[in-house]
């Protein structure tokens, strides 16, 4: 069967502490948590984006605010807890969150599998349906494959691809938080990986801003600078 695999068009980025390009350890990678990572902690992945918007939104998601029954029982929690208050308010990037971070930018040859693509889905579900059953899924489509819920059923794509590494690099997908956002999941020895440096983050960059807006954030450097405007002014 034609598996369908891509070649990025462009430039990669990737938003990490320190030198971007450097994988976690293998330690620090287990248990495995993000997407595409191995279930067995036996090879590396690194995780960039077509653009670095991307990169920022990836980044950033983890600090919007809960909504429904998830922001009254995050309320309720805080308020439980004693002594100072002294936590970064839900939808606040902290100005912490800029230390150490660099983007940094890559060329990326290779050939990518495009998990997602319907060539795929006869292979999936022959495969790996018996992990999705084990999860409460009763077939494998797109929808279940971009379940933050199902992160072992993601992880076993990655290690059935990484078993056909001859053939692949790695992986190809769009973000949960938009089709528009095209990531890369590369996998070891990341062949046709040429880093081409690091810029440190700004609080002024265009896509940090934007990304922002898209996630409805704020961030904290702004709230104290207006804090000390209102200081200065009184």
């Amino acid at each position: 069967m034609n598996l369908h695999a891509v070649t990025p068009a462009g430039k990669i980025y990737r938003i990490a502490r320190g030198e971007p390009w450097m994988p976690r350890t293998l330690e620090s990678a287990n248990p495995p948590r993000d997407r595409f990572d191995d279930p067995q902690s036996t090879y590396h992945v690194i995780y960039a984006s077509s653009q670095p918007l991307g990169c920022f939104m990836e980044c950033l998601a983890r600090y919007r605010r809960p909504t429904g029954e998830l922001a009254a029982r995050f309320r309720a929690d805080i308020d439980a807890i004693e002594g100072e208050n002294d936590f970064i308010a839900p939808g606040l990037v902290p100005t912490q969150w800029f230390s150490e971070r660099r983007l940094g930018l890559a060329d990326a040859k290779g050939c990518y599998a495009d998990v997602y693509h319907s060539t795929w889905q006869p292979v999936l579900r022959q495969r790996l349906g018996g992990i999705a059953s084990e999860y409460g899924f009763e077939d494998i489509n797109l929808a279940e494959l971009m379940q933050d819920a199902c992160r072992p059923l993601t992880q076993a794509v990655s290690q059935l691809v990484f078993g056909h590494a001859d053939d692949f690099d790695g992986i190809r997908y769009t973000s949960k938080l938009g089709h528009d956002i095209e990531n890369w999941a590369l996998f070891e020895p990341y062949r046709g990986l040429r880093p081409l440096g690091a810029d440190r983050l700004s609080a002024e960059d265009p896509d940090f801003l934007e990304a922002l807006r898209r996630l409805d954030l704020a961030y904290e450097g702004e709230h104290v600078r207006a804090r000390r405007r209102r200081t200065v002014t009184k």
